[in-house]
């Protein structure tokens, strides 16, 4: 009969034990693992917009490039011209 107090006492202490352990993992390492989490989130956030602006340049570029040639080229045809002008004119 002793023993089997023991026994049952050993059990709720182990018990209590583990309850214990649980409360404070959930106080202390519980928040903790949501702060991570939330990190991760801004973090993803961030990336996520700056390849949608790395993507924004890229198009915005890539627009440009469209147009620049036909300015290069008309800027460049009059410049020439200019000069072609200029060097007949001294």
């Amino acid at each position: 009969m002793r023993r089997l107090k023991i026994v049952n006492n050993m059990s709720h202490l182990k018990t209590d034990k583990k309850k214990n352990i649980d409360l404070q993992i959930n106080e202390k390492i519980v928040p903790i693992i949501r702060a991570i989490k939330s990190i991760e989130r801004v973090i993803d956030d961030f990336a996520t917009e700056q390849k949608d602006r790395i993507v924004s340049l890229e198009e915005r570029t890539r627009d440009i490039n469209k147009i620049a040639p036909s300015v290069i080229n008309e800027e460049e045809t009059s410049l020439k011209k200019c000069l072609k002008t200029e060097k007949v004119q001294r």
